[in-house]
C-alpha cells in the first residue's frame, strides 16, 4: 500500500483537462500492471492495452448530454506508464485526459481526478478478504461485484479511498451546481432590471426574462442542493438494490445455479419437526398396555 500520489503537471479550463500524478507502489512490475487492469475495470473502464496500460471510459449519466457537473461522468483517457525501481517496487504514472465540450474546468476538477487515481491505486493494492453480504449474510469475497446468492451487490471490504472518492465527486458536482445557479438568476435579474429601468417599452420582455432567467438559476441551485444531500445520505445498499430491479426478490438464474440442490423430505418428516425435543423422545419410549400383554410395544 502506498500513501504517496505527487502531482507532475496538468491543465485545465475549456473543453478539456489533463492531469499526471505518479506514485510507488511497493510489487513488482507485472504484478502492478495486473491489479491495476483489474482495478480499472471495477471502476467501469475498458482496458484497451497492458503495454503500456490505456484504458477508456465514455460519458455517464447527464454527460452523454453535456449537462453533467461531475467531471468523473464525461469521456476519460488514462494511461497508465509503469516503470521498474527495484524487484519489490515499480513507479506508475497516470496520465489523465478528460473531454467535457462546452464546461469549464477548475482546481477542483483536477482534485476529483486525483481522488480517482488514489482509488484506483487503493483497489490495486488491497487484498482479497470475505466479507459477508448485508442482505443474506452469505460469506464471500470482496472482489465478488455482487452476492452469489441472493445477487444484491457487494459493498463489503471497499477501500476507504472509494467513499473519499465518492464524496469528492458528489460534492464537488453539487457545488458547481449551485455556484453556476446562483451566478445565472443574479446575472439574469441584473439584465432585467437595468432594461426596465432603461426604457419602458421593454418592461415587458424584461420580466420575462427575469421571471424565466432566474427560475432557471433558482433550478440548478436546487439540483445542486440536492445532489449534495444525495452525496451526504445514500441510500443503503438494500433500497439500491430494491430500486434496481428488486435484487433481493430472489436469487438470479447465475446464482441459483450455484446453490446446493434441495434435501428431500417426507410428508411425515414435518409434523415431527414441529414437535419439541422433549415430546419427540417421549415418543421413543416403549409403551405398556394394561392387561395379559406385558410386553413393551412400539
Amino acid at each position: 500500500m502506498t500513501d504517496l500520489v505527487e502531482e507532475v503537471d496538468g491543465s485545465r479550463g475549456l473543453s478539456r483537462t489533463e492531469h499526471a500524478l505518479r506514485s510507488v507502489l511497493n510489487s513488482d512490475i507485472e504484478s502492478v500492471r495486473r491489479r491495476l487492469a483489474q482495478a480499472l475495470d471495477k471502476l467501469g473502464y475498458k482496458v484497451i492495452s497492458e503495454e503500456p496500460l490505456y484504458a477508456r471510459r465514455g460519458a455517464r449519466g447527464r454527460a452523454a448530454y453535456h449537462l453533467s457537473a461531475d467531471i468523473l461522468e464525461y469521456p476519460i483517457k488514462l494511461t497508465v506508464g509503469l516503470k521498474t525501481l527495484s524487484p519489490h517496487a515499480t513507479l506508475a504514472t497516470f496520465d489523465y485526459t478528460v473531454e467535457h465540450v462546452g464546461s469549464v474546468s477548475f482546481k477542483g476538477d483536477q482534485q476529483t481526478v486525483r481522488r480517482e487515481a488514489e482509488a484506483i491505486i487503493a483497489l490495486a493494492t488491497s487484498d482479497t478478504t470475505t466479507s459477508v453480504c448485508v442482505a443474506c449474510g452469505t460469506r464471500q469475497t470482496d472482489d465478488a461485484r455482487f452476492c452469489r446468492v441472493c445477487g444484491v451487490p457487494n459493498a463489503g471490504g471497499a477501500p476507504a479511498e472509494m467513499e473519499v472518492l465518492r464524496l469528492t465527486a458528489g460534492g464537488r458536482a453539487g457545488q458547481h451546481l449551485i455556484i453556476t445557479g446562483t451566478a445565472w438568476a443574479a446575472l439574469s435579474l441584473l439584465v432585467a432590471l437595468s432594461l426596465i429601468f432603461l426604457s419602458d417599452k421593454a418592461a415587458g420582455w424584461a420580466v420575462g426574462l427575469l421571471l424565466t432567467q432566474v427560475a432557471l438559476g433558482l433550478l440548478l441551485v436546487f439540483a445542486g442542493e440536492r445532489r449534495l444531500n444525495r452525496t451526504l445520505n445514500p441510500a443503503s445498499p438494500q433500497h439500491r438494490a430494491g430500486s434496481n430491479g428488486g435484487a433481493q426478490a430472489g436469487p438470479s438464474k447465475e446464482s441459483a445455479a450455484l446453490l446446493p440442490p434441495p434435501t428431500q423430505t417426507y410428508v411425515t418428516e414435518g409434523p415431527t419437526e414441529l414437535l419439541g425435543p422433549k415430546v419427540r423422545e417421549r415418543e421413543k419410549e416403549p409403551v405398556y398396555r394394561k392387561g395379559r400383554d406385558t410386553s413393551p410395544t412400539k
